[in-house]
Order: structure tokens, then C-alpha cells, then sequence
């Protein structure tokens, strides 16, 4: 099942389930922003039950934001409003772009690794190994 998941969807996951394991004290709650519906969005639920069952650091909260477009637009006025997620699912790194390359994108928004990736993407040495 995890397989018939995009790859981005699949390393969104993984981020949001495991990447913000490292320097947490108290439990901290990460939003997770996505837009799989039906059985892919169960899936979802059943990934980040299993995760925040596992252990007490981290709360993952799932959260559907509806289509592809209508999650973009939210992540987009989230974050010009000072508010973004934690973790959002995209469907393609251009719409990254749009909110990482803004000048008046808030301090984080910006980051390094995501700029790296979408040159990559761009350069085409960016690979999808599925």
C-alpha cells in the first residue's frame, strides 16, 4: 500500500512521522497538511496513530485540507499570515517554489534543503526512484 503512495507523499510522511524526532523534551504536536482521500488517506491515519501510539515525544496531526489546489492555497495564505504547517503534502515542487522563492516569505519558509531540492528538480539531477 505504502508503495502505491507518490514518492513525495511517501518522504512527506516520513519527515513528518520521523525527521522531527531529534530535540523534543515535552510532547510537541506537528500539523501535517495533506490531501489524500479514501483509502491513501486512511492510510495516513493509520501511519500517524501508529507513530504517536509508539512513543510520547510527538503528536502527529493529520490534517486534510482538500484538493491538491485547495491545500496549496491554504499552506500559501497560512503562510503569508505567519501561521504555516509544520508539514504540507504537494503535488509537485513548482508550487513549492511559489511560496519558497517569495522575497516577503516568512524566516524559515526559506530553507535551505527545499531550495537545494527544487534546484535539483529544475537542473534535472533531482532522480524519483520509484
Amino acid at each position: 500500500m505504502l508503495r502505491s503512495m507518490p514518492r513525495f507523499a511517501r518522504l512527506t510522511l516520513a519527515v513528518a512521522l520521523f525527521g522531527a524526532a531529534a530535540s523534543a523534551s515535552a510532547q510537541t504536536e506537528i500539523q501535517l497538511w495533506h490531501s489524500m482521500t479514501g483509502a491513501l488517506g486512511d492510510r495516513v491515519s493509520d501511519l500517524t496513530k501508529r507513530f504517536n501510539d509508539s512513543q510520547k515525544d510527538y503528536k502527529i496531526v493529520p490534517v486534510f485540507k482538500g484538493t491538491y489546489p485547495e491545500s496549496m492555497a491554504a499552506t500559501v495564505a497560512a503562510t503569508r499570515a505567519g501561521n504555516p504547517p509544520h508539514v504540507v503534502q504537494v503535488f509537485e515542487s513548482s508550487r513549492v517554489r511559489q511560496l519558497v522563492q517569495r522575497r516577503d516569505a516568512p524566516a524559515g519558509v526559506r530553507g535551505e534543503g527545499v531550495t537545494d531540492e527544487v534546484a535539483a528538480d529544475e537542473a534535472g539531477t533531482a532522480r524519483d526512484e520509484d
